[in-house]
């Protein structure tokens, strides 16, 4: 990383942005971590792309970087970007629309770790019913989405090969989540073997169907999970 850049953000977080010694050493641990993957692309730290953090992003969850250290590492990261715009050094921000990883969440909230892994576990996956609910229920708890947008999810919001997925939030925002390699698999596993046996010869550009064609309904994914829920003994 060229030494006055560096020297220039320091200052940058210590005196515009007021943040503790702490803070700024972790930033700076986290954007040596992006020179280093930024070299293997051959691009300077300001010449990343988005497809460049996506990139970086999914290496750091690939090296064992827990979801909460890898999204410290994307606040780092979309604070340097933002600095260099302020100065004019670049035009536009990589980092921008991007979503942070988010570690593995109890849903709904009284469920234990045990409870939700087991509640994940249950589908069979070696049927088209049970493969879908099982990559329903791990791209859910990978992600972080509404349900109401898991069900919508369509086939040309997924990049598998980047693990990422992309859909519209609040206030009609695009967002683009990672997510982890479990889930794609489970979702390459399902879109390869056993969706195409519940179109049954239709044609549908959502990722989740029922045996109809059509989406899922939030009311159906419900009656789901509490059939697994029981099922699993919670």
């Amino acid at each position: 990383m060229n030494r006055d850049l560096l020297d220039e953000f320091v200052t940058y977080l210590r005196v515009e942005k007021g943040l503790s010694p702490n803070t700024v050493s972790s930033y700076i641990q986290d954007l040596q971590k992006l020179a280093e993957y930024s070299k293997g692309v051959n691009h300077s730290l300001p010449e990343l792309k988005q497809e460049d953090i996506l990139g970086w992003m999914q290496q750091l969850l690939g090296l064992g970087l827990s979801p909460r250290s890898t999204a410290r590492a994307l606040v780092a990261a979309r604070g340097f970007f933002r600095f260099l715009i302020g100065d004019r050094m670049i035009v536009s921000d990589p980092t921008e629309h991007l979503e942070s990883p988010r570690s593995l969440k109890p849903l709904p909230r009284f469920l234990n770790r045990n409870e939700v892994e087991g509640l994940i576990n249950t589908p069979e996956i070696k049927n088209a019913l049970g493969c879908r609910d099982r990559a329903m229920l791990e791209t859910l708890y990978a992600s972080g989405l509404r349900v109401s947008e898991l069900v919508l999810i369509s086939l040309n919001q997924m990049n598998l090969n980047l693990g990422i997925l992309s859909c519209m939030g609040k206030g009609s925002k695009e967002r683009i989540v990672p997510i982890g390699s479990v889930a794609c698999e489970r979702i390459a596993a399902y879109v390869s073997r056993f969706r195409p046996e519940l179109l049954g010869g239709e044609k549908s550009n959502y990722l989740f169907v029922t045996r109809r064609g059509s989406h899922m309904t939030r009311q159906a994914f419900w009656k789901i999970i509490r059939a697994y829920g029981r099922k699993a003994n919670i």
